[in-house]
């Protein structure tokens, strides 16, 4: 059963970055909500591995798989293979523009405008939440007492945290271009708040998995588990998940009106120009009319009671 959340600071995981994305409510104002985000989200974000939604079944053995709710669904990466285990889906997220370009190939999910400290379902009704890539955006002990309010108590694991920390390429030349704008030009090793970082949440918390010496979950029987996906990705589809990056946008639109330059192109300049050779190469240049090169995602899972 979940309980208070031990070691999580009042706000949360979330820090802020001076003159970061107005509040609305209690949640930051839709993030995602910049033109065309929504939808770059929905084709370039990664599908979850089925080998992690098998894993919380697996763990769910016995129990009822009547309700599950996916908080924070974003277009419904995880909503759908849920869908396939579960009778009813309900997925929630705050983000308007995300929830109309959510997938609904699945009839048996329901989506949801819905705040994750007010989760739109009765006390006690759900049988599984699970949450991916969004925790990090949440008020931990808020959102932890309205998890508690809407599971079935004594259900089982009945919560499931689902992420990936940031993607690398396989040819270590690629990878070192993409380093440098993660790191270097996002300020992606900070925190919210210091000089260079353009994150409204913690990217070093996420790339760690929510690593158990940074972020108490307040579960028992925690399990954490990561797997690797690997896919091969052009210069087109890189660019359609970088634009998707809160922090990108966020740089962009901080910079609007001045003489600074857009990262994104001469990013993906020096990606194309150094994808046709080197250490590790795989030999193909880095364009749409190519099968393209490798990609890595780490996902994880951090699963409880």
């Amino acid at each position: 059963r979940l309980r208070a959340p031990r070691g999580v600071s009042p706000h949360g995981v979330v820090g802020r970055r001076r003159g970061s994305t107005e509040r609305s409510g209690t949640l930051l104002k839709d993030p995602f909500g910049h033109a065309g985000q929504a939808a770059a989200y929905a084709v370039a974000r990664p599908r979850y591995p089925e080998s992690l939604v098998s894993r919380v079944m697996d763990r769910r053995e016995g129990s009822e798989h009547g309700l599950a709710v996916d908080v924070g669904c974003g277009t419904g990466q995880l909503s759908t293979p849920l869908a396939r285990v579960f009778d009813r889906v309900v997925a929630v997220d705050r983000s308007e523009a995300q929830l109309q370009e959510a997938d609904r190939s699945a009839a048996n999910v329901e989506y949801r405008p819905g705040d994750a400290y007010e989760i739109p379902l009765g006390t006690h009704s759900a049988d599984l939440l699970t949450i991916g890539q969004a925790l990090h955006w949440l008020d931990g002990p808020r959102f932890f007492r309205e998890a508690a309010r809407i599971l079935k108590p004594r259900g089982g694991v009945n919560f499931a945290c689902f992420g990936y920390a940031a993607p690398s390429f396989a040819d270590a030349e690629l990878q070192a271009v993409f380093r440098h704008f993660y790191i270097d030009v996002l300020g992606s090793d900070k925190e919210p708040g210091q000089p260079g970082c353009w994150w409204d949440v913690s990217r070093p918390l996420l790339d760690s998995g929510f690593d158990e010496a940074k972020y108490s979950f307040p579960l028992r029987h925690i399990e954490r588990r990561w797997a690797h996906q690997e896919k091969r990705i052009t210069l087109h589809d890189f660019a359609t998940y970088v634009k998707s990056m809160s922090a990108y946008r966020a740089l962009v639109a901080h910079k609007e009106g001045t003489d600074y330059d857009d990262p994104l192109p001469p990013l993906l300049r020096d990606l194309e120009r150094r994808g046709g050779g080197g250490s590790g190469s795989t030999g193909q240049v880095l364009d749409e009319e190519k099968t393209g090169v490798l990609l890595r995602v780490p996902f994880f899972l951090v699963s409880g009671e």
